[in-house]
C-alpha cells in the first residue's frame, strides 16, 4: 500500500490565529490577500 499525505483538520469559527497557522504549514500567504487581513 502506497503512502499518502496526513489529512489535518482544524475546527473553528473563523479567526486569523488558524489562518496564520496554515500559511506557516503549507507556505502560503492567504492572510496577505485578504481585505483587514481576515479571511471568511
Amino acid at each position: 500500500m502506497p503512502l499518502r499525505q496526513p489529512i489535518v483538520t482544524v475546527l473553528g469559527h473563523v479567526d486569523v490565529g488558524k489562518t496564520l497557522l496554515l500559511d506557516k504549514i503549507r507556505g502560503t500567504a492567504v492572510m496577505a490577500r485578504e481585505v483587514g487581513a481576515m479571511t471568511a
